[in-house]
């Protein structure tokens, strides 16, 4: 005998409702099977290891065994119809039993009835085939002047630069000031606003506005009260927008002396000759710029797919019903949000179809990036995400849609535009490479 018997009942939309009957001569008979194996094993009180009568076990077993063996049995049935359908599921598959199917009253396996099961499952919509080249959006090629790499090289030799004490002379643009400053509020010393032998680079703008153009001209000994004012955004807020003063002393300045851009130079780099520099230069500034521009892309893009995408949305996809305070701006805000799940859709199965995976390599390259920020060493910083599982899977999530969208983003159709590297910053403004 069939274990089930199924049929298709209704077919709504994403939904597949089947009905699922159970033979009841075959859970009698699973059922007997499971109560002599326990039989066999079980040490009841009052009777041997293996030695308890049917009737005892019975008592004590029947209920729990009756409906393991029917989850175990629908289970099956559910899982078949699934696959023989080929089924892509949205949810778990939802079950409903009939009020009849429950143990019968003397415990007899032989009077268990056919138990019938409503199985509906909810799939995910088939994706039709997307013209990405409707996306619209244009692709940028970086081409650099002999100009753009001499800038790089010099801001490579300025960071292995020397340091002269200059006895006389006055501080310039360039310089690092060593000084003693103390800062005031009203007359009174402020938190923070303290520091002796302290290594300032002239023109660095790492010191609010004014600050440091108001050390140009001064000499080694030399005292000077600056009065300036906080930014309005300041991140202390007690001194945001205030005016301030500050006492200053020139204990010593430094010249720096860019190193000589030549072979030596880029041996300090890691390579073998200045032209192997300049190579790498020019390959790690066009990878930068295209990532810095696709990333810049990324909402756009996203916003120009929304309106191809016209599928059905599984209803346990669909935003909740809300109480209504305006009727227009409920509909655009349902309708927003709809778009942005068949977007969510969309991507899942376009992560699918090209195989797209987060590996713990991916895991360990973000790990090191962000070692390399904040200057900590890389098992620091994985210590802090290995600690914390909610924010790990952040991450994963993070990488994993990058990786979808970077995907996306290298097969969207567009003709490859080739511009400088001014006309790369200007595209880029106000976000940095």
């Amino acid at each position: 005998m069939s274990l089930y018997q199924s049929s298709l009942k209704e077919e709504n939309g994403l939904l597949r409702t089947f009905e699922c009957i159970i033979s009841g001569f075959e859970i009698g008979k699973k059922t007997e099977e499971k109560l002599k194996e326990i039989q066999a094993t079980a040490h009841l009180k009052g009777f041997r290891k293996g030695k308890a009568p049917m009737n005892i076990i019975q008592d004590a077993y029947f209920g729990k065994t009756f409906y393991d063996v029917i989850n175990k049995q629908a289970n099956v049935c559910i899982a078949e119809i699934a696959e023989k359908n080929n089924f892509k599921l949205a949810t778990s598959p939802k079950i409903e039993l009939d009020t009849e199917s429950s143990l019968p009253a003397d415990r007899n396996t032989a009077n268990i009835k056919d138990i019938t099961m409503k199985v509906i499952y909810e799939l995910l919509p088939e994706i039709p085939a997307l013209d990405l080249a409707q996306v619209g959006i244009y692709k940028y090629s970086l081409k650099l002047t002999e100009d753009d790499i001499n800038e790089e090289l010099e801001k490579l030799a300025k960071s292995k630069s020397l340091k002269e004490e200059k006895a006389e002379g006055v501080v310039e643009s360039g310089d690092i000031a060593i000084i003693n400053f103390t800062g005031y509020e009203n007359g009174v010393p402020f938190d923070g606003g303290k520091a002796e032998n302290y290594e300032l680079e002239i023109g660095s703008k790492s010191f609010i506005e004014g600050f440091e153009d108001g050390l140009l001209g001064l000499k080694v000994g030399d005292e000077k009260t600056l009065a300036l004012k906080f930014p309005e955004e300041y991140h202390q807020e007690n001194l945001a927008g205030k005016p301030v003063e500050f006492k200053v002393k020139v204990n010593k300045i430094l010249k720096q002396v860019p190193a000589q851009i030549n072979n030596e130079l880029a041996k300090q780099f890691g390579f073998e000759s200045l032209d192997a520099l300049k190579e790498d230069i020019s390959k790690a500034l066009s990878v930068n710029y295209i990532n810095a521009y696709k990333n810049q892309q990324k909402n756009s893009v996203f916003e120009k797919l929304q309106p191809l995408l016209n599928f059905d949305v599984p209803p346990s996809m669909l935003p909740k019903e809300e109480e209504k305070t305006n009727e227009d701006s409920e509909l655009n805000r349902k309708s927003n949000s709809i778009q942005e799940i068949r977007l969510s859709i969309f991507l899942m199965n376009y992560a699918t179809q090209n195989k797209i995976q987060v590996s713990k390599q991916d895991f360990m390259l973000y790990i090191e990036s962000m070692a390399r920020m904040y200057g900590q060493s890389p098992k620091a910083i994985f210590d802090i995400y290995d600690k914390n599982q909610q924010l790990k899977e952040s991450i994963y999530n993070l990488l994993f849609e990058n990786k979808i969208y970077e995907s996306l983003f290298d097969s969207i159709p567009s003709e490859e535009k080739v511009i400088s590297k001014k006309e790369f910053d200007d595209i880029l403004k106000p976000q940095q490479v």
